[in-house]
Protein backbone atom coordinates (compact mmCIF):
# COMPACT_ATOMS: atom_id res chain seq x y z
CA UNK A 1 0.00 0.00 0.00
CA UNK A 2 2.75 2.57 0.78
CA UNK A 3 4.53 1.48 -1.89
CA UNK A 4 1.77 2.53 -4.17
CA UNK A 5 0.82 5.90 -2.74
CA UNK A 6 4.18 6.64 -2.95
CA UNK A 7 4.54 5.84 -6.50
CA UNK A 8 1.46 7.96 -6.84
CA UNK A 9 2.50 10.98 -5.24
CA UNK A 10 5.76 10.80 -6.63
CA UNK A 11 4.38 10.61 -10.00
CA UNK A 12 2.34 13.60 -9.30
CA UNK A 13 4.51 15.93 -7.52
CA UNK A 14 7.80 14.47 -8.64
CA UNK A 15 10.39 13.70 -5.78
CA UNK A 16 9.04 14.07 -2.15
CA UNK A 17 10.78 16.24 0.90
CA UNK A 18 12.25 13.46 3.62
CA UNK A 19 9.47 14.67 6.33
CA UNK A 20 7.09 13.67 3.82
CA UNK A 21 8.61 10.58 3.30
CA UNK A 22 8.67 9.96 7.51
CA UNK A 23 5.28 10.45 7.51
CA UNK A 24 4.02 8.63 4.79
CA UNK A 25 5.93 5.50 6.38
CA UNK A 26 3.45 6.13 9.59
CA UNK A 27 0.12 6.68 7.78
CA UNK A 28 -2.25 4.05 7.97
CA UNK A 29 -4.94 3.42 5.08
CA UNK A 30 -7.48 5.23 7.06
CA UNK A 31 -5.41 8.01 7.62
CA UNK A 32 -4.68 8.50 4.08
CA UNK A 33 -8.18 8.18 2.84
CA UNK A 34 -9.70 10.57 5.33
CA UNK A 35 -6.45 13.42 4.26
CA UNK A 36 -7.49 12.54 0.35
CA UNK A 37 -11.03 13.13 1.04
CA UNK A 38 -10.81 16.27 3.26
CA UNK A 39 -12.87 14.82 5.80
CA UNK A 40 -10.29 15.04 8.39
CA UNK A 41 -10.80 16.62 12.12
Amino acid sequence: MQQALRRILQSRFGALPPDVEARLANLTLDEVECTLEGKRE
